[in-house]
């Protein structure tokens, strides 16, 4: 609710006051948040009406997905370095108001699990393939993985900026000149 509220506002008026021509607006129009008992309620407006789809969860993206989201994520990160730079009391003020739900989610045995689970499923896969020498080195470096990553969350580093956060191919929508997922248009 804060991210939908306070900080794309923030950087849609940051982006109008620097005259930015290609601006970041890769999210859906926000109606209204609600605070319920024990509820947030987020009303966002139906990309699906306008014919955007959900990237099929089963099927790795293509280098023109990967080029979009990379460039979309380009923008966000270089609008909020920006404002970082530029407003840092502002910047810091909207970072405040955020939760840090990777963070959070860390800190749950079930998703701990899941991330050791990853790292070793990642070793067997690289296994599978026969590049033992890399799975090595893999398995190595997430030792320990759940641990390493809280404390890089907890480190306060001045490269840090607001970012999307939750990234796999399901968590992204597309609109297709054709449905050919080569021909995207959005």
């Amino acid at each position: 609710m804060h991210i939908y509220e306070e900080v794309l506002p923030a950087f849609q008026e940051f982006q109008k006051q620097r005259n930015i021509q290609d601006k970041f607006a890769s999210y859906p129009k926000c109606y209204k948040c609600l605070k319920l008992y024990k509820k947030d309620v987020i009303v966002l407006e139906n990309l699906k009406a306008q014919g955007y789809e959900l990237h099929n969860k089963l099927e790795c993206f293509n280098l023109a997905h990967t080029r979009k989201v990379l460039q979309q994520y380009a923008k966000l990160h270089a609008l909020s370095f920006a404002l970082k730079d530029q407003r840092p009391d502002f910047f810091a003020s909207l970072v405040d108001g955020s939760i840090d739900s990777l963070l959070d989610y860390l800190k749950k045995p079930r998703f701990q699990q899941a991330i050791t689970e990853s790292c070793e499923n990642g070793v067997k896969i690289l296994m599978k393939y026969g590049d033992d020498k890399l799975a090595d080195k893999y398995d190595k470096i997430t030792i320990d993985g759940v641990d390493k990553l809280k404390q890089i969350y907890e480190e306060k580093y001045d490269q840090k900026v607001i970012n999307h956060g939750d990234c796999w191919n399901n968590n992204f929508m597309f609109r297709y000149e054709v449905r050919n997922t080569n021909s995207m248009i959005t």
